[in-house]
């Protein structure tokens, strides 16, 4: 039971019966006092630290990793041991510690993304852009290669049975930091879009390396 009813009288309790209650319930009367009371409340809040008295400040968080302490439970099952200081053995205390790939997912997703899909942060993003050719032409084939010679990680949508509203919507799903558009009618020239962005510009593809700091 509960740490906070250690010290109640006359109080009310479930009767094991739907919609029924006992009332004026007391220890050593009506049921044996427990021998240890514990702390499972869950704090609200508003709530008073025991301590302190200080009313709990609530907070959303979002769990990414875990810290196991396994005690010595794995060590003495494989003989996992050190000699201490007076020659003897004793087995050593373990633990380990995480992140979830997909936990870290979870929470990009809800940190980051928008109406439209995914915004990946470019420190973590699976590519550097997402290079989309609007009605497959060579001129896009030669920019997809120049940005895997210079370093640039790239995905690359070079379908021609998707219409470019479909393309652009897909990348804004996927979420791709920057978002390099080539088709006859940028010319010599390579369409830039960051995904945070609603405006797009025109850059030379030596004004695209630069930008991506390559």
């Amino acid at each position: 039971m509960d740490d906070s009813t250690s010290d109640r009288k006359n109080f009310e309790m479930g009767a094991n019966k739907t919609h029924f209650h006992s009332i004026n319930v007391n220890f050593d009367r009506d049921l044996d006092l427990p021998d240890k009371f514990y702390d499972f409340k869950t704090a609200k809040e508003g709530d008073l630290y025991p301590e302190t008295r200080e009313k709990y400040e609530v907070y959303k968080a979002a769990e990414i990793g875990n810290i196991f302490p396994l005690n010595t439970k794995f060590s003495k099952a494989f003989g996992f041991t050190y000699t201490d200081s007076d020659g003897k053995e004793k087995p050593i205390y373990m633990g380990s510690y995480g992140l979830g790939s997909s936990r870290v997912m979870g929470v990009l997703v809800e940190k980051f993304a928008d109406d439209n899909g995914l915004v990946w942060n470019k420190n973590v993003s699976p590519f550097d852009v997402h290079l989309i050719s609007i009605k497959s032409n060579d001129k896009a084939e030669k920019v997809y290669k120049k940005l895997q010679d210079a370093g640039v990680e790239v995905l690359y949508d070079d379908r021609e049975d998707v219409s470019a509203g479909n393309q652009f919507a897909d990348a804004d799903l996927i979420g791709i930091p920057v978002r390099l558009v080539v088709s006859t009618k940028s010319g010599d020239k390579v369409e830039w879009k960051e995904r945070t962005s609603k405006d797009a510009e025109l850059l030379t593809f030596g004004e695209v390396l630069q930008k991506l700091g390559k």
